[in-house]
């Protein structure tokens, strides 16, 4: 097993939003065939999202998305995208804030993969699916109990 680590930072308008640490995990197999699993932890103050890139990605996010942190959470999916992932299972379950600007990254990443043909299963905790009540989304969403199912319904 090859392994090879990290750190990178995002850069915006010549300052540091972002630091992110990632791990490349390659088997000789792998290697030959140009498949690459990615691992990548991005912690920023008050959002931390855990992220696994293989054919699908695999993100967990921590914390508080809102107006403040949605730039965070905006970079990691645009990283996604640009890796030619267009499913993505989202584990929202350890969030413990989400204000409109939020669920505004959420539905525009929805619609974005929806556009590209692609699924993005949710798991939710008792606070992000009282928002989604609220705002009349929880159709709009589809959620599963837990992130191996919501990749398992993805990879089938």
């Amino acid at each position: 097993m090859l392994f090879e680590q990290t750190s990178l930072g995002l850069f915006v308008a010549g300052q540091k939003v972002l630091n992110i640490n990632k791990s490349n995990r390659v088997s000789s197999e792998e290697a030959s065939m140009g498949q690459t699993e990615m691992e990548s932890s991005i912690n920023e103050g008050r959002l931390r999202i855990e992220v696994r890139t293989g054919a699908t990605a695999a993100l967990e996010v921590h914390g508080e998305l809102d107006y403040a942190t949605r730039h965070k959470f905006g970079a990691v999916i645009e990283s996604i995208f640009s890796r030619g992932i267009h499913s993505i299972a989202l584990d929202l379950s350890g969030l413990d804030f989400v204000d409109s600007s939020g669920l505004g990254m959420l539905i525009m990443t929805r619609r974005r993969i929806d556009a590209e043909g692609g699924r993005m299963p949710v798991v939710i905790n008792d606070r992000v699916e009282r928002i989604l009540r609220t705002m009349q989304l929880t159709d709009y969403f589809e959620t599963m109990p837990d992130l191996e199912q919501a990749i398992e319904s993805i990879e089938g």
